[in-house]
Order: structure tokens, then sequence, then C-alpha cells
């Protein structure tokens, strides 16, 4: 039987509404599980949320399950929402531990980001563009050479045209290696800064679950 997680009532109904008053720190923030990766994302398309018909709290059933199960993974402890002591176990939990979801949540998103940006800004770098002035310059002493009909003007004009396009892809094949170290070393970052955050959520966790053995 479902209880409120604020006063342990059993009287519960479903209400459309688009905020609720239980658990909103919670809500839009994805739960990092200790175990087997996330337990799951809380959206806010669903509007609909139970409400305690004793002491008026709202919350998506959604978001309380994840809740009770993030919290039965990292600290192997079921909470029978009727006894009182587990709800103070319960919102107990969610003070201590919702900045470093928030933090986790926050630190993944801006990693992920900055890493796009990076590798994007780095294959902005090539050198394909750098050839399009020589290829002008040639193409026009090209054309020169084709109308004023001197072998010797359109062999100059044709080499000058078409060997920045060499010199373009000689280059290209050198720095590649070297932009590949740079984008692994942009996604070793990224991951670095993901595993850190989630160590300092699963640190909070344990930190938790000592003090309230």
């Amino acid at each position: 039987m479902a209880n409120c997680p604020n006063c342990g009532s059993s009287d519960i109904t479903l209400k459309q509404e688009t905020n609720v008053s239980w658990g909103r720190a919670f809500v839009g923030y994805a739960l990092f599980g200790v175990v087997g990766g996330a337990v799951g994302a809380v959206t806010g398309k669903d509007r609909t949320v139970n409400a305690c018909l004793d002491c008026g709290s709202t919350w998506k059933a959604e978001t309380l399950y994840q809740i009770l199960q993030m919290i039965k993974s990292s600290t192997n402890t079921i909470l029978d929402l009727s006894i009182e002591g587990d709800r103070i176990y319960l919102n107990q939990f969610i003070e201590d531990i919702t900045p470093y979801i928030e933090f986790a949540s926050r630190a993944k998103a801006d990693a992920e980001k900055k890493c796009k940006e990076a590798i994007y800004n780095e294959s902005e770098g090539s050198v394909q563009l750098g050839c399009m002035f020589p290829i002008i310059i040639g193409g026009g002493l090209l054309y020169t050479g084709i109308f004023f009909k001197s072998p010797l003007s359109f062999f100059i004009s044709l080499v000058i045209t078409i060997s920045p396009i060499f010199i373009a892809l000689a280059i290209e094949k050198l720095t590649k290696t070297e932009r590949d170290k740079k984008v692994r070393k942009f996604k070793a970052v990224k991951e670095s800064t993901i595993i850190e955050a989630e160590n300092k959520l699963q640190w909070a966790i344990s930190e938790f679950r000592d003090k309230h053995q």
C-alpha cells in the first residue's frame, strides 16, 4: 500500500498538477545508481501527481519510487513509509544527497558539452580552406595560359593550381594523428570529470549510510 512520504497516511488520491510539494529537488535530475548505472530520470511531461488527503503533500509516484530504489541499492535499506523513522530516513537522505546528485548531473552535461565543442573546434582547424586562395590564383594563371596559348604558362599555372591540393592532403595526413590524440585527450578528460562527480556522489551516500546505521 502506498503511503505519503511526508506524514505516512494511506489516504492518497491522484490529481492533475504542474508542481509537487514533496521531492521537488529531485525533479528534472538524473538519479545516479551506485550499482548498474542510472536508476532513471524524472521528467515533467506527466502532470499527474499523488496527493495526500491528510497533509496535502503532492509528489510524483515515479520520483518516490526511484528515490526508494536508489536507497535500496546504495544502502541496502527497504523503507516502510508508514513508519515515522523510515520517513525521517527518506527525507534526510534527500536533504543530504540532493546536492551531490545535482552536481553529478551538471558535471556530466558540462563535460559532454565541452568535449563536443573541443572536438568541433579541432576539426574546424583543418587546412582544407587554406588552399582556396592559391587555387584561385592558379586558376587565373591557368585561364591566362589557355588564353595566350603558351605551353609554359599553361604548365606553370596547372602546377600552381593542383599542387596546393596535394600539399593540403599531405599536411592533413600528418596532422590527423595529432588531432586524433587531442580528441582522445578530450574524451578522457570528459570521462574523468564524470567519474570524479559520481565518486563524490558515492562517497556522500557512503557517509550517509555509515551515519544512519
